[in-house]
């Protein structure tokens, strides 16, 4: 049988691995909602207000 200390321990990593990939994934998640919704204004806005739209990305 393991030490339970030990095995708090794996928990404990293994709890803040979890968290630091949810919290990852919800980043992402943001990011490409904003990339979509750029991209979505710059398709629809005209080509002479869309090119400083696109240098700037």
């Amino acid at each position: 049988m393991e030490d339970p200390d030990k095995l708090f321990r794996g928990y404990e990593e293994a709890m803040y691995k979890h968290d630091m990939v949810d919290h990852i994934a919800g980043m992402l998640e943001q990011l490409s909602e904003k990339v979509l919704r750029t991209q979505w204004h710059v398709i629809a806005a005209p080509s002479e207000l869309a090119r400083p739209l696109l240098r700037c990305a």
